[in-house]
């Protein structure tokens, strides 16, 4: 330990009647004693040496947490831009005197209540650095991953100044002010978009497989290609990643593909029925019967298309056969979702 710091530490009883500022705990004495004036600490009740080790011991603070308190006193957002910019000054004063925190987070600020008057204290300065001394109070210094700075964070670690703090209390104040609802929306957007990414990076494969066998007259290989890339644009659609314009698209590219795949073969009941689903969207109803019937006709199971045929139906205003579809199918094991839909029409 550096000899300045040695005096300041053996000094500590002595500094303690210039206290203290409010807003702060530990560090601030050194700070006092290292040519500070009317430094921000709070009263220390011993000081010593005991084996070999220098300590100081200080008053016990209580309180909440700061984002605890911000969210169980419901704060709106002027009163918590109030209680972060009171926190910034306490902050700002310990920059001023020579010393950078380097582990600011919602835990460290501790916030109390007494009668009208909310107090806050800035706490646990054990990774503080003295910028007068070079002096780190304890070793480390990287703090706390998701509020350090990114030079705190750097391999090898940069230096750190006061901007490393303000960074830290601006991830504080983003997390305070920000709806986890909001949050929960982004991430939804961001899944949807990899999603329509993943998709549209697989049409881009299938069309070059496609146009590599049509460029050589590989009908063959090419009706399954189509119907592969049928399918991707139908998930575009069923998926709810494209809207307007570009789902009408979406589904007239569907549509061009999968009747592109059809080979009279046994593949294609599949492919009528997504035929017919991709009619009804369209609104084309009596062609989506046709698909529909098609579909069961190359051997496509009765219970697969009858979902789609009481969706037939219901868009046709025809509620009876709706219901008589859905008893039909009750006789099916069917999904979550279907049997709430089976309860309903059987009511």
């Amino acid at each position: 330990m550096d000899e300045p710091v040695r005096q300041s530490l053996r000094r500590l009883p002595a500094q303690a009647p210039r206290l203290l500022r409010p807003g702060f705990q530990a560090v601030h004495v050194l700070v006092s004693d290292l040519g500070g004036r009317d430094a921000a600490a709070r009263d220390v009740k011993d000081s010593g040496l005991r084996r070999g080790i220098y300590y100081y011991a200080m008053e016990l603070v209580s309180g909440a947490r700061l984002d605890d308190y911000v969210k169980n006193h419901a704060c709106s957002r002027r009163e918590t831009l109030e209680l972060m910019r009171a926190v910034c000054a306490a902050v700002q004063y310990a920059h001023q005197h020579g010393v950078i925190h380097r582990d600011l987070k919602p835990e460290n600020i501790l916030v109390s209540v007494a009668g009208p008057e909310i107090r806050y204290k800035v706490s646990d300065f054990g990774l503080a650095k003295v910028l007068s001394l070079n002096w780190n109070l304890t070793r480390g210094g990287m703090g706390t991953v998701v509020y350090a700075s990114p030079e705190q964070l750097a391999e090898p670690p940069q230096p750190v100044s006061a901007a490393s703090d303000v960074y830290s209390l601006g991830v504080m104040l983003r997390e305070m002010l920000t709806d986890d609802a909001d949050d929960m929306r982004l991430l939804a957007y961001g899944l949807l978009d990899r999603r329509e990414k993943s998709i549209s990076e697989q049409l881009v494969r299938e069309r070059s497989v496609l146009a590599a066998a049509e460029e050589i007259g590989d009908h063959e290989t090419a009706r399954p290609v189509h119907h592969r890339i049928g399918q991707l644009y139908w998930e575009l659609v069923y998926q709810d990643l494209v809207q307007g314009d570009m789902q009408r698209y979406s589904l007239e590219q569907a549509l061009i593909h999968t009747e592109q795949a059809l080979d009279g073969s046994a593949a294609d009941g599949p492919r009528w029925l997504l035929i017919g689903r991709i009619r009804l969207k369209r609104g084309e109803l009596p062609q989506a019967r046709a698909a529909l019937d098609a579909a069961i006709e190359n051997g496509m199971p009765r219970r697969n298309v009858l979902p789609y045929l009481a969706e037939l139906r219901f868009q046709q205003r025809r509620y009876a056969d709706v219901r008589k579809l859905m008893y039909e199918l009750g006789a099916q094991p069917a999904s979550e979702q279907l049997s709430a839909l089976q309860q309903f029409w059987a009511a």
